[in-house]
């Protein structure tokens, strides 16, 4: 099942396929995550490593960003899902809260 590598910080995959995101680690889907969010591609991709709990590095090395990047990328997601947190993110996130 796609790239089964993982981080030292929990067993999600470091890249991973769209197979590999129907897991229970995952709140929803990434479509879903898009649809319901209003997220593009990207936006969806960096919150779902939020509520995975990636730093700006992690992130930035599993999608091939800059770190700064990755860093705009996070704030953007805080700011359209209306959180102060990345923590708030993966609450929103599992919880299906819509901004």
């Amino acid at each position: 099942m796609g790239n089964l590598q993982s981080t030292p910080t929990n067993d999600t995959p470091v890249n991973p396929t769209p197979d590999d995101l129907l897991t229970p680690a995952n709140p929803l889907p990434l479509g879903e995550i898009r649809r319901r969010f209003r997220l593009t591609q990207r936006q969806a991709e960096v919150a779902l490593r939020l509520y995975w709990r990636r730093t700006n590095k992690e992130i930035a090395r599993e999608l091939g960003l800059s770190v700064k990047t990755a860093q705009d990328y996070a704030a953007t997601v805080l700011r359209l899902l209306n959180v102060d947190s990345r923590r708030d993110v993966a609450t929103c996130l599992r919880d299906d809260r819509r901004p």
